[in-house]
């Protein structure tokens, strides 16, 4: 099995991409220490890749990884079990990440990117911080790319609520970009959260680097979420990643007085049915639940979930999911009582609302499963 230096080395020779070094990866080749031993088992059969050349690039490789240890960052491979779930399956993935912090929030929990334009109106930027909160309300992590305007406000909304927020940058975890942004980092990190880059040590940021950055956000989330953003905004990028990946794909639908150049890009994805409108409460409750659903499934698939109500908190600020059985125990009542009522929606809502007065319950049929939102955060998302 290569070691996350190896595969840094790989990827630092010219002309050895990231598919290769994958096929390199699967066909699990036994860990050989001594880099002359590896090149000789390895490297030996590519052409383009004399012996020397590799040994250069790997004492570079080995400079750097000493670096990193200085620095307090880590590494994660493209086969190690802390890499984020969501990214082996997109067509490009990462073959090793650099990251501050904990990865395990892009694995222990939902993930949801949220992005859009770097100058958002004030509205804009204000959705961008309050979609933020109601994400880190509902313990799913918000996935972003630590740019000025709706990923700082989606960033800080997150953290306002004790969340936890992922950032992916576009260069090496030497520095912060922008500058303004440090404090933030340190937050995200403090918090819970991670920053990641698949970019090694001392990469300086290029034009096509954000690009690529773009699609590790959609494609380690379950769904995006666009704030504000024109036609032709860089925000567009990571939409055809999401589509392409076969994500969920959410744009807020900014009301006819709050509209502007800025927002054009939403509308248009609106129009043309290839995102789901979020303009009130209830569109808000909705992706929840979807993000929920989407969730369960993937670790009900990876036959990992044990206790079907991982969102439950004994306390007012969390929705919360639960099967017919332990809905059945909350409102003191047998399973067949409760058969009884939830087929017809009116008489279940008031039902329900006697026995629960807290929580709005909805049911899904094809999930077998309920789901309850506090009344007290039953609250408009959007002006």
């Amino acid at each position: 099995m290569l070691s996350n230096l190896q595969i840094a080395a790989l990827l630092s020779i010219p002309n050895i991409g990231k598919k290769s070094v994958i096929k390199i990866i699967e066909s699990n080749p036994p860990f050989i220490k001594d880099p002359i031993e590896f090149y000789n088992s390895i490297c030996s059969k590519t052409k383009t890749l004399s012996k020397s050349l590799f040994l250069n690039h790997y004492e570079k490789v080995i400079e750097d990884f000493d670096r990193l240890k200085i620095e307090k960052i880590n590494t994660v491979g493209f086969n190690d079990i802390e890499f984020p779930i969501l990214l082996k399956e997109i067509q490009d993935p990462p073959v090793i990440l650099y990251y501050r912090g904990d990865i395990s929030c892009l694995n222990d929990y939902p993930t949801v990117a949220v992005i859009g334009t770097r100058n958002p109106s004030v509205w804009g930027d204000k959705m961008g911080h309050r979609v933020g909160e109601h994400l880190a309300e509902n313990n799913i992590t918000v996935v972003s790319g630590l740019a000025l305007g709706c990923d700082t406000a989606a960033h800080k909304g997150c953290l306002s609520k004790n969340g936890r927020t992922a950032a992916f940058l576009a260069h090496g975890l030497h520095k912060i970009y922008p500058r303004q942004n440090q404090i933030l980092a340190d937050q995200i990190i403090d918090s819970g959260g991670c920053l990641l880059s698949e970019y090694s040590y001392g990469i300086e940021p290029q034009k096509y680097y954000f690009v690529e950055r773009d699609r590790l956000q959609s494609g380690s989330s379950l769904a995006t979420v666009v704030i504000e953003t024109n036609e032709k905004g860089g925000s567009m990028h990571t939409v055809k990643f999401t589509e392409n990946q076969k994500r969920l794909l959410y744009c807020i639908s900014h009301p006819v007085e709050k509209q502007n150049d800025m927002s054009k890009g939403n509308k248009k994805l609106i129009e043309e049915k290839r995102a789901v409108p979020v303009k009130d409460s209830k569109d808000v409750y909705d992706l929840m639940n979807k993000i929920k659903y989407e969730y369960f499934e993937r670790l009900n698939k990876s036959n990992t979930l044990d206790n079907p109500e991982i969102f439950e908190e004994n306390n007012k600020e969390s929705n919360l999911t639960l099967s017919i059985e332990n809905f059945a125990k909350r409102v003191n009542r047998k399973p067949a009582t409760v058969k009884k009522y939830f087929h017809k929606p009116n008489k279940f809502k008031e039902w329900s609302n006697k026995l629960d007065p807290d929580y709005e319950w909805k049911y899904d049929d094809k999930k077998k499963l309920f789901y309850g939102m506090p009344i007290d955060n039953y609250k408009l998302p959007l002006e």
